[in-house]
């Protein structure tokens, strides 16, 4: 990921990692990432700034991201929500009735809460 000139990274170390973004290359991330690996964390937000950077450098990001970045710290090769619903079991029964004519209904009623 490149650094950008307006963003800089907070430090890191043991404990809650104080840092509000991960950036530079690869090993860079991976190494800033290890820090809320360590105390726990087993899930990131991966977002791209939203000025100063073509479509074209965005997407890169992504792509680097998700070749360098995931494979270090993801390497099971079934996606988690995956396996999560082939393990899954229903918690009601399934619907094969009549839906209420009032639910089903494809004009909202005369009552719409406005906020």
């Amino acid at each position: 990921m490149p650094k950008p000139h307006n963003i800089l990274p907070k430090p890191y170390g043991k404990g809650h990692p104080p840092i509000w973004v991960a950036c530079g290359n690869p090993e860079e991330v991976c190494e800033q990432l290890v820090a809320y690996q360590d105390v726990g964390c087993d899930q990131v937000c991966f977002g791209t700034p939203d000025e100063g950077y073509t479509h074209v450098q965005t997407l890169e990001m992504i792509e680097v991201f998700g070749k360098y970045v995931i494979p270090e710290f993801d390497q099971d090769p079934v996606h988690s929500t995956t396996r999560y619903r082939s393990n899954a079991e229903p918690q009601f029964p399934v619907f094969n009735g009549d839906v209420d004519p009032v639910v089903d209904a494809v004009v909202p009623p005369a009552f719409p809460i406005v906020v």
